[in-house]
């Protein structure tokens, strides 16, 4: 059996193997993966009967091989991925096996499902304490019942861990209140939800709110986009100014932070860093974050018992919301950490361990693992 020493030398020291199946590969008489299966196969022997090592997927209907394993099993008795029919739950099955969840997020999670309601309540403000997205289906799930006591509560933390599955879900739960509910409580939760998710699918739903003369939250609606909206919704603000009600106070404000927002905007782009510089402080401060304006940001961490200048309020809300920006933030981080002085590179180590091994290259993962985590108590943002 010929192997490329590479291959044969990742199959042995990978911690996990997957092994594709289609009908593609049962139909071929002869194909080098056979070779590459039974090294790995060779290898899975090794480990003990609990450990999830070897991943069987199936990307269409199709036979596993009956290959014996050891233990008195096949390739056929391991559990395996149907990846054809739900590509994404398949994945998401597969993230859990290769990336298991901490114990403590474990515990959180099946908290969660207890008749306590105040264990519920502390088992939500942590999940949104330490941004566990992998809470947002049950959180969803709680949101979506009108009998919860904890519905408003899952709304809210929706808008602070969620990403465009939540936002997706909140829409939708203001639309369908708007039209057959009369629990304005909700409504207004999840509108506030969509602001701090920065929800930019939720435009057109705040529009058709705001265009109802009959909707009470039509005034917040006009709020609302003036935080997260774009060009539609500027331009909606526009034609509205003018009218004589209370939606025209609502709407000048709204439409002058839009502005304001896309001036500055134009301002990330200008060649003098300075300008760069300030345009981002600005934009943060107004509680808008993205890659580019930490990518103009000079981050610095500090212990909070010394007095340094320049701190900005809110220091909690401003790192969670750089972490909750994942994978799209570490690239910023990575370039930044290269030219910072010693406390900025503290601060983008801290927030690159905080955002997680599962974004965060391996390379610099190793670098950074050993950081304490993200303590609020701790350290302080310095712009």
């Amino acid at each position: 059996m010929i192997f490329v020493p590479g291959i044969k030398q990742a199959i042995q020291k990978g911690n996990f193997f997957i092994a594709c199946f289609s009908n593609e590969y049962i139909r071929r008489t002869k194909t080098y993966m056979n070779e590459e299966l039974i090294l790995a196969v060779d290898e899975l022997r090794q480990y003990s009967v609990s450990k999830s090592w070897f991943i069987p997927v199936r990307l269409s209907e199709c036979e596993i091989p009956d290959i014996n394993i050891g233990f008195g099993q096949s390739l056929r008795d391991l559990q395996w991925v149907d990846l054809f029919k739900d590509w994404k739950g398949g994945i998401e099955r597969i993230s859990c096996v290769i990336n298991p969840l901490a114990d403590n997020i474990k515990a959180l999670l099946y908290a969660l499902k207890s008749t306590d309601q105040e264990i519920r309540k502390r088992s939500i403000e942590a999940l949104v304490k330490n941004n566990v997205k992998v809470a947002e289906k049950i959180l969803i799930n709680i949101a979506s019942s009108n009998s919860d006591p904890l519905r408003g509560m899952a709304i809210t933390a929706l808008g602070s861990i969620g990403g465009p599955r939540s936002a997706s879900f909140l829409v939708t739960l203001v639309s369908q209140d708007a039209l057959k509910s009369t629990d304005q409580e909700i409504r207004k939760r999840s509108i506030e939800a969509l602001v701090k998710n920065n929800a930019k699918v939720a435009e057109k739903v705040l529009i058709d709110i705001a265009s109802s003369n009959s909707d009470p939250l039509r005034g917040m609606a006009v709020t609302a986009m003036g935080k997260i909206g774009g060009p539609r919704s500027a331009s909606f603000l526009a034609s509205v100014v003018s009218q004589d009600d209370h939606i025209s106070r609502a709407a000048v404000p709204a439409l002058k932070r839009l502005e304001d927002i896309a001036s500055l905007r134009i301002d990330l782009k200008n060649k003098d860093r300075s300008i760069r510089y300030n345009a981002a402080r600005k934009l943060l401060l107004m509680g808008i974050i993205d890659n580019s304006i930490v990518a103009n940001l000079h981050l610095s961490c500090h212990n909070t018992q010394l007095e340094f200048p320049g701190n900005i309020p809110s220091d909690k809300t401003v790192f969670q919301k750089i972490t909750s920006l994942g994978e799209t933030a570490v690239p910023s981080l990575i370039n930044l950490r290269k030219t910072g002085n010693r406390e900025q590179k503290f601060a983008y180590n801290i927030l690159l361990r905080a955002i997680g091994p599962d974004t965060v290259p391996d390379k610099i993962w190793h670098e950074v693992k050993d950081m304490p985590d993200l303590d609020y108590t701790d350290y302080s943002l310095f712009i």
